[in-house]
C-alpha cells in the first residue's frame, strides 16, 4: 500500500470509528431506532473489513488482534502507522 493510500485508509477508518462510536452513544438513549441499529452494523462491517485489509498489507492496528508470538513481535517491532515513511 502506498504511503498516500495508507494515510487515506487510516483517515477513513478513523472517520468510520468516530461515526460508529457516536451511533453507539445515540443508541444508549434510543435503543428502538432500527435505522440507527442497521447503520451501526454497516459501519462495523466496513470497519472490520478495512482493519483486516490494512493489517494484511501494512501492520497491526490493535493489540487485541495478537494471536501468536509472531503477531506480538510484529506489534512490538513494526513502526506505528503514523511512523511509516
Amino acid at each position: 500500500m502506498s504511503e498516500n493510500k495508507s494515510a487515506t485508509t487510516l483517515r477513513e477508518l478513523q472517520e468510520l470509528e468516530f461515526a460508529a462510536l457516536e451511533l453507539n452513544l445515540y443508541l444508549d438513549t434510543h435503543p428502538e431506532d432500527e435505522k440507527a441499529i442497521k447503520k451501526l452494523a454497516g459501519y462495523n462491517d466496513e470497519i472490520n473489513k478495512m482493519v483486516a485489509e490494512y493489517e494484511e498489507k501494512e501492520t497491526m492496528l490493535y493489540s487485541q488482534h495478537i494471536k501468536s508470538k509472531e503477531d506480538l513481535d510484529k506489534w512490538i517491532n513494526d513502526p506505528w502507522p503514523w511512523e511509516k515513511k
